[in-house]
C-alpha cells in the first residue's frame, strides 16, 4: 500500500503516548489529531506546522444530557454509554478530514507502532474492517462487539459508519436493542463497540442480523493480535 492511499486519526483527549507515536505513524500516512478545546494545547505546539499533520480542536457541546444505561436516545437525551458520544464526535471530525481511501482510527492514549501487518490486510481483502482482540468479544458473549481502541477500513464505511452511529445516540434514527436478551450485560442498546460496528455494516450495505452474527463478523471484519502491532500501549479507561 503507497503512503498516499491511508490516513491515521489520532482521535480524543491529548495524550503524550498518542503524540509520542506520531512521529512513527507518518512513516506510514498522514496524521489527524483530533482533540478538545479545554485540553492543553502546549501538547501539540510541536505540531503546529509540521508536514503531514493537521491539528483539529474541538468544542464541547453544552447543555446535553445523557443516558448510559438500558434508555433509549431521544431528542434530547443522548446515549452515551463509557463516553460513546464523545469518541464519535472527535472521531466524525477527524474522519471529515480525510482525503485517502483507508484510514485507521486510533485513540490518542494508545500506540501501534507496527502497522505493517495493517497495511497488508487491507490490501488483501480491502472490503473488510480490521480491529484488535483487546476487548473484542465473541458472539457468543456479545454479538457484533469488535474493539472500538483500533478500527482500520475503507474510509467511506468508517466516514459513514460514524456518522450513523452519531445520529444514532443523539435520537435521530433508532438503536438497535442489541442486548435485549444477553446475561452480560445492561446496555440493552448496545455497548460503544456495538453501536460503531453495527452502524459501519449498515454504512457497507450490510443488515446485523441478530441470528446470523458469527457469519457477518467472519465476512465482514478481520481480528488483528495486537501483539502483531510492535511495542504497543492500550488503556482499559473511559478517555476518549
Amino acid at each position: 500500500m503507497n503512503r498516499s492511499d491511508l490516513t491515521i486519526v489520532v482521535q480524543g483527549n491529548l495524550n503524550l503516548t498518542g503524540l509520542s507515536t506520531i512521529d512513527t505513524y507518518l512513516k506510514y500516512a498522514d496524521v489527524i489529531v483530533s482533540y478538545w478545546s479545554d485540553n492543553n494545547e502546549s501538547m501539540v505546539a510541536p505540531f503546529f506546522n509540521k508536514k503531514g499533520v493537521t491539528l483539529i480542536k474541538n468544542q464541547k457541546p453544552e447543555g446535553v444530557s445523557f443516558t448510559e444505561d438500558g434508555t433509549e436516545a431521544s431528542h434530547n437525551l443522548i446515549y452515551n454509554p463509557l463516553n460513546l458520544y464523545w469518541q464519535l464526535l472527535s472521531t466524525c471530525t477527524g474522519l471529515k478530514k480525510v482525503s485517502t481511501p483507508f484510514v485507521i482510527k486510533v485513540r490518542s492514549d494508545e500506540r501501534y507502532p507496527g502497522l505493517e501487518p495493517v497495511l497488508s490486510l487491507l490490501e488483501k481483502e480491502p472490503e473488510k474492517l480490521i480491529s484488535t482482540n483487546i476487548f473484542w468479544r465473541p458472539t457468543r458473549v456479545c454479538r457484533y462487539h469488535p474493539s472500538d481502541h483500533f478500527i482500520a477500513g475503507k474510509t467511506t464505511y468508517l466516514r459513514a459508519g460514524y456518522d450513523i452511529a452519531l445520529d444514532k445516540v443523539r435520537g435521530g434514527s433508532t438503536l438497535l436493542a442489541i442486548n435485549k436478551d444477553c446475561p452480560y450485560t445492561t446496555l440493552i442498546y448496545g455497548a460503544p463497540e456495538q453501536v460503531i460496528c453495527t452502524s459501519i455494516l449498515e454504512a457497507k450495505g450490510v443488515v446485523p442480523e441478530m441470528d446470523k452474527a458469527s457469519e457477518i463478523m467472519r465476512a465482514n471484519w478481520n481480528l488483528l493480535k495486537v501483539e502483531e502491532l510492535g511495542a504497543y500501549i492500550v488503556k482499559s479507561n473511559m478517555h476518549q
